[in-house]
Order: C-alpha cells, then sequence, then structure tokens
C-alpha cells in the first residue's frame, strides 16, 4: 500500500511537480506494507487477520482523508490506527504500526503549518524505520526535514520561499533517481559507471522519460558532466536546478550534485554541498515508473 506524504508548500502543503515526480514516503520497512505488517505472535490466526484487514482499511481511509484535507477524520482514524499498535503484543509489527500513526500525523501537521509538529512526527518515524530495517535508504526523510526546518527558518542558508524550497526538493528527487540509473547501469556493465551521460539515454533514462525537467525553468534538461579534474566549491555558480554527474576516483565512483535555488550547489544542513556518491545508493531500486515518471514506494 502507498501512502503518500503529498505536500504542496504553497498551499501549507509540500507537493513535488517536474519529471523528478511526488516523493511518497514510505520508509523502508515501514507500516505502509500491509503484508510486513501482520500480526506475528501472541494471537490467535482469526485475530491476527482481523488485525491486518482493519489496520489496511484504516490506512487506506486516512490517506483519503489527508488528500481531502479532512483533518479531524484522519485524526480520528490515526487514533484508531494507534489503538492497533496498543494492542499488538509482537514489537516490531507493533512499531510498524506505531509509524504509519506518526506518517498520518505528520501529513496532518504539514498541512496546518505547524512544522515543529511535522519535524517530530516525521523524526519518529525515522527512528522506527531505522529500527527494524536499518538505515532509511531513500534519503527523502533528510531531504523533508531539512525543507521543514528551512521553513521555520532554522537554517541560515537555503530558500525560504515556498516555491523555491518545493523546487529544491523536487531537484533532490531528481538527484535520487539519476542515481538508481547509474547504479542499474553499472549493475548491467560488470560495476562499470557511465563515462559519458549519453550512455544512459538509452534503457536508463527512458523510463523518467529520457530527460528531466528543471522545476525552475521547466524546461526538459539532460544532466551535465563535469571532467574529473573540475572542483566543486560552495560558491560555484552551476545553475537553478541544472543536474551535473562527475566520475571520481579513477571511475571507481562518482558525484551527483545539483544547483539550487541561487544558482550555487544545493546545500546540506552542515553547510556542504549536497552530493550523492556511490555509498549513498540504495542497496535495492527504489524506483517504479508510472506514465514516464518516477515514483517512490
Amino acid at each position: 500500500m502507498r501512502l503518500l506524504l503529498c505536500m504542496v508548500l504553497t498551499a501549507t502543503s509540500l507537493s513535488v511537480s517536474a519529471a523528478g515526480a511526488a516523493p511518497s514516503v514510505k520508509p523502508e520497512g515501514a507500516a505502509a506494507s500491509s503484508a510486513k505488517s501482520r500480526p506475528k505472535t501472541g494471537q490467535g490466526p482469526k485475530k491476527a487477520i482481523e488485525n491486518s484487514v482493519s489496520f489496511v482499511v484504516l490506512s487506506q481511509q486516512a490517506d483519503r482523508e489527508v488528500h481531502a484535507k479532512q483533518l479531524d477524520k484522519a485524526k480520528k482514524t490515526a487514533e484508531e490506527i494507534a489503538k492497533l499498535a496498543n494492542a499488538e503484543p509482537e514489537a516490531e509489527t507493533k512499531g510498524r504500526i506505531e509509524a504509519e500513526v506518526h506518517q498520518i500525523r505528520a501529513e496532518i501537521a504539514i498541512l496546518q503549518a505547524d512544522w515543529g509538529l511535522a519535524e517530530q512526527e516525521l523524526m519518529a518515524v525515522k527512528k522506527i524505520s531505522s529500527s527494524f530495517a536499518g538505515n532509511e535508504g531513500t534519503g527523502h526523510f533528510d531531504d523533508l526535514i531539512t525543507l521543514i526546518r528551512q521553513r521555520q527558518g532554522k537554517l541560515h542558508f537555503g530558500p525560504k520561499e515556498a516555491p523555491e524550497i518545493d523546487a529544491e526538493l523536487a531537484v533532490k528527487t531528481q538527484l535520487r533517481a539519476l542515481q538508481v540509473a547509474i547504479e542499474e547501469y553499472a549493475r548491467e556493465h560488470k560495476d562499470q559507471y557511465p563515462t559519458k551521460i549519453a550512455q544512459l539515454t538509452r534503457g536508463y533514462l527512458d523510463k523518467y522519460g529520457g530527460h528531466f525537467t528543471n522545476p525552475f525553468t521547466k524546461k526538459a534538461e539532460l544532466p551535465q558532466q563535469l571532467a574529473n579534474s573540475e572542483s566543486l566549491e560552495n560558491d560555484t555558480n552551476l545553475g537553478k536546478g541544472k543536474l551535473y554527474y562527475q566520475l571520481t576516483d579513477e571511475g571507481q565512483n562518482y558525484m551527483i550534485f545539483a544547483g539550487g535555488f541561487d544558482g550555487k550547489p544545493i546545500m546540506l544542513e552542515n553547510a556542504k554541498p549536497f552530493i550523492l556518491r556511490a555509498e549513498d545508493a540504495p542497496v535495492e531500486p527504489i524506483f517504479h515508473t508510472e506514465n514516464n515518471h518516477p515514483h517512490i514506494d
């Protein structure tokens, strides 16, 4: 089951358009998977099935209510899901159900522009996800939490206006999609990374429409490639929303980065450029395609 953390900042929620697609935040192994959320011990088979069905039904109901902005109803549905968690004797299943409750509450908080609560709830989901499934591999929790902190004015750098924050999140999503394409290429070419971006245009970037749409300019663009000798500094002028790929370590690694709202590198909370490398890649592909746009389960 997919549960979208759909946000449109300009309407006090955060939704991402462009060929990077809207991120659906589902922590690896978290409560969004009904199959994994079935109670395992301490209950008879019949009761376990009843609880599993109740969880799926309530989760889908909450999803509909959030998207319809029926927030009071969504809050009550989250309370019903919390009751299932409280009654669940098996620790991992209990944690997964609790993660769903926190996720729903985060969505509600975002729609109500309660950024402090949204951050708190997302941190709770991330903690649960890490406890039961290792480190959350998509990176979207960090992206969203940074975005929310920017929205609160907690960071002295980065965009502060809603459309610019929204666009930067879309660029980060595109960078992660580009990384998936690069890693897929390497898996099919004896762990060799592409030496040219053109090598990705057939069979790899095709699933994303063959290009990315720059969230700032709304124009279709291919990632650009930097020579190995070129360096990236905090004040390097990259151009708004432009994606870059650079081979490093004699072709054994790479860097992917992009220009943010001011044309300079998108920054992390530690004031360093947002860069993806081979070691940051998810263990398994996290994207699937629908209408030539990537989506995250």
